[in-house]
């Protein structure tokens, strides 16, 4: 089964999240996993929001984006599977 692998060292951002989607649509991905912390986590989240829905991640931010709260763009669907597990401990 054919993959690939983006890591996340740390608190994810705007443009790592651009860059995840980047690198999510060139490969074709059919499924986001998300193993790990919080931050892995959040990241694989909005991946498969951002492949299911388009846009840019400022598109959907509240406050520190580029539309205003009662204007925000609205997630509509979640057609990308994900599985988000915690790392084990």
């Amino acid at each position: 089964m054919p993959f690939a692998l983006f890591p996340v060292r740390g608190e994810p951002t705007v443009d790592l999240a651009r860059t995840a989607v980047a690198v999510a649509r060139d490969e074709g991905v059919d499924l986001v996993v998300a193993v790990g912390g919080g931050s892995v986590i959040d990241l694989g989240k909005a991946v498969a929001m951002l492949l299911g829905n388009g846009g840019d991640p400022l598109d959907y931010l509240e406050v520190i984006g580029r539309v205003v709260l009662s204007t925000s763009r609205r997630c509509r669907a979640w057609p990308y599977p994900r599985q988000l597990a915690p790392e084990p401990r």
